[in-house]
């Protein structure tokens, strides 16, 4: 993808990918994804983006319940380009 100068931005439930090469990492064990901090690099036609979700705490029963997890499915939308 680099190399065709592809936009990319990685969802990473276990943090495989925080040191991937031509990216940026946002997001650690410890500290959930900042949205407003993703979308600001994607912004940027030439920055890619790894979106750690490790620290996001998944609910016993469904994931869908819990509030950062719901963060993270309302942003992925965002990080689509528009439709032309």
């Amino acid at each position: 993808m680099v190399e065709k100068q592809f936009q990319f931005c990685v969802f990473d439930p276990e943090g495989d990918y925080d040191e991937l090469d031509h990216a940026i990492s946002v997001g650690n064990v410890k500290t959930p994804p900042n949205e407003e901090a993703v979308l600001k690099l994607l912004r940027k036609s030439a920055t890619n983006a790894v979106v750690n979700t490790q620290a996001l705490e998944t609910a016993p029963t469904r994931r869908s319940n819990n509030p950062q997890h719901k963060k993270v499915v309302a942003l992925t939308p965002a990080t689509r380009p528009p439709r032309k």
